[in-house]
């Protein structure tokens, strides 16, 4: 799923029996909500779990993190 707003968001998403684990870091609620609202949007997914990470804004992880070449 290509969304231009979580282009700086690091998600690992799992799938069991139609549950979904999001699990990464994203820059804010905002990114964290679509996530969600995504997941929650596919025909076969039953729930989604939601254990995402807002990165501060002056952390070091997040400046790192967006030094990454997408992916």
């Amino acid at each position: 799923y290509e969304d231009p707003k979580m282009r700086s968001a690091a998600i690992n998403i799992t799938t069991h029996s139609g549950h979904v684990v999001l699990r990464g870091l994203v820059l804010n609620r905002k990114q964290a909500e679509r996530a969600v609202e995504v997941a929650r949007s596919v025909p076969s997914v039953k729930g989604v779990r939601e254990e995402l990470v807002i990165i501060n804004r002056t952390s070091d992880a997040k400046k790192r993190f967006l030094k990454q070449p997408p992916r």
